[in-house]
């Protein structure tokens, strides 16, 4: 698909399942703050490779989500969840 940008914010989505934007091969920005988000599932952002911003602030995330493959990332906003685990290689692939 050619979307570039996609902007879910201000809803009441609690989970990013596998693959959920796998289609948007050309998305390069992603705006989901501000729902109910606890769960990214591992494979949530799977060829998203142009994805160059994510916001994911407002949300109820536990844990630093996976973000391997996405070397593109410029810009991530995780602010105001409540984050205690960030895994010792969560920014290696970044």
């Amino acid at each position: 698909m050619d979307v570039t940008e996609i902007d879910l914010s201000q809803n009441l989505i609690t989970t990013l399942g596998s693959n959920s934007f796998s289609n948007f091969t050309d998305l390069t920005s992603l705006a989901l703050f501000n729902n109910s988000i606890s769960f990214i599932h591992d494979d949530a952002f799977e060829r998203v490779y142009k994805l160059d911003r994510l916001y994911l602030a407002d949300n109820q995330l536990e844990y630093f989500p996976n973000l391997r493959n996405m070397s593109a990332l410029s810009t991530l906003n995780l602010a105001g969840n409540r984050i205690n685990i960030i895994p010792d290689d969560a920014l290696d692939r970044l």
